[in-house]
């Protein structure tokens, strides 16, 4: 009877997955992601843009 090797973790190569997209390519997804972050980011910059005064401190910077 012969021995037939044994392999603890074999491993499969998927060769229908599609490769990872360039470096610097955006993705559908990451696109999604960052518009949601942006839609969220925005007001909350402003609010805190008005509440710290610096709104009017930019009006009277421009007046003088």
């Amino acid at each position: 009877m012969k021995h037939k090797p044994y392999r603890q973790n074999p491993t499969v190569i998927d060769t229908l997955k599609k490769a990872r997209p360039p470096p610097g390519e955006i993705t559908p997804i990451n696109m999604n992601c960052l518009i949601i972050l942006i839609s969220f980011s925005v007001p909350f910059c402003l609010s805190a843009f008005f509440a710290s005064g610096l709104f009017l401190r930019l009006l009277v910077f421009l007046k003088s």
